[in-house]
C-alpha cells in the first residue's frame, strides 16, 4: 500500500524485508551452522546465470553431491526444473502486464513465487541464482504500473452501459407523463361520471411520477446500481492498483430530454 500511496521511503524498506526474506531462505545451510559464513562468501562470488533451465541441466548437483543417493540428486533437480517452470511462467505474465487478471491473482501469484520452497539440495551458484530471479520478479510485480489498464476500460465501458440506461429511464418516465396528460385531458374532454373517476386516477398517477421526475428517483437508482457494479469489479483490483471509478453525474442525463419539459403536465 506505501507504494499506491507515493510512500517510497517505507514502499522500498518493505521491499528490502521482503527480499532479504527470500534470499534467506535461499542459503542452504543456516546461520547457526559454522559453515554458513563461508556458505554466504561462496555466494557473493557465484556468477550471474541468465539462463536458469541451463544451468539445471549440467548437472552440477551431481558433481558437488556424488556420494547422494541417485534418486534424491534427480528428485531435487526435478523439482529445480519445476521452479524454473513457474518463475517464466510468472514472468510471461508479468511482460503481459497480468492483462485479464485482476489484483487478487496478482497478489496470490507474486507471493507464491516469493515463498517457494528451495530443493534440500544446492549450491551456492544455485542460491544466488535463484534468489536472484525470484527477488528481480516479486520486485517488478510489486512495482507495476499503480492503475490496472484491463479494469479501466471495463470501468469505463460499465460507465457507457449505465449512462445508456439512465438516458432511457429519463425518457420513458417524461414520455409516461406525457401520455398520461394526454390520456388526462381527453378524458376530461369526453366527460362523464365513469371518466371523471378514470381523470382522477390518472391525476393521481401523473402526481406519482411527477413527484418521481422532480426528485430526480429514476436516475438515482440507475446511478446506484452502476456505484454497486462498479465498486464490485474494482475490489479485486484494489489491494494492488489505484482504483479510479469513473464519476457517472445525474446532471450530464438530466440536460438529455429537457426538450420536453414544457410538454410534462403541472
Amino acid at each position: 500500500m506505501a507504494y499506491l500511496e507515493d510512500n517510497a521511503t517505507e514502499a522500498l524498506f518493505n521491499l528490502g524485508v521482503a527480499l532479504h526474506y527470500i534470499q534467506d531462505a535461499w542459503v542452504m545451510i543456516p546461520g547457526w551452522q559454522m559453515e554458513h559464513g563461508w556458505y554466504e562468501e561462496e555466494i557473493d562470488r557465484a556468477p550471474l546465470e541468465v539462463d536458469l533451465k541451463k544451468m539445471v541441466a549440467v548437472n552440477l548437483l551431481n558433481k558437488l553431491w556424488r556420494n547422494s543417493h541417485f534418486h534424491i540428486l534427480e528428485d531435487c533437480k526435478r523439482q529445480y526444473f519445476k521452479i524454473v517452470k513457474r518463475l517464466a511462467e510468472f514472468e510471461r505474465l508479468f511482460r503481459r502486464g497480468f492483462k485479464g487478471y485482476d489484483g487478487d491473482f496478482i497478489e496470490e501469484a507474486t507471493l507464491n513465487i516469493a515463498t517457494l520452497k528451495r530443493p534440500s539440495l544446492g549450491s551456492p551458484f544455485h542460491d544466488f541464482n535463484f534468489a536472484c530471479r525470484i527477488s528481480l520478479l516479486v520486485a517488478l510485480s510489486i512495482f507495476l504500473p499503480k492503475t490496472s489498464r484491463d479494469l479501466q476500460n471495463m470501468l469505463s465501458q460499465l460507465r457507457k452501459e449505465y449512462k445508456k440506461e439512465m438516458i432511457e429511464a429519463e425518457k420513458a418516465l417524461a414520455e409516461k407523463l406525457i401520455e398520461l396528460k394526454k390520456r388526462r385531458d381527453k378524458l376530461k374532454q369526453i366527460g362523464g361520471i365513469i371518466n371523471i373517476f378514470r381523470k382522477t386516477i390518472c391525476d393521481i398517477n401523473i402526481w406519482i411520477n411527477k413527484s418521481r421526475y422532480e426528485n430526480q428517483s429514476h436516475l438515482l437508482k440507475v446511478q446506484n446500481a452502476y456505484y454497486e457494479r462498479a465498486e464490485l469489479l474494482a475490489h479485486r483490483y484494489e489491494n494492488w492498483y489505484i482504483v479510479e471509478i469513473p464519476e457517472l453525474r445525474i446532471e450530464e442525463i438530466a440536460e438529455y430530454n429537457r426538450g420536453n419539459i414544457q410538454s410534462i403536465p403541472k
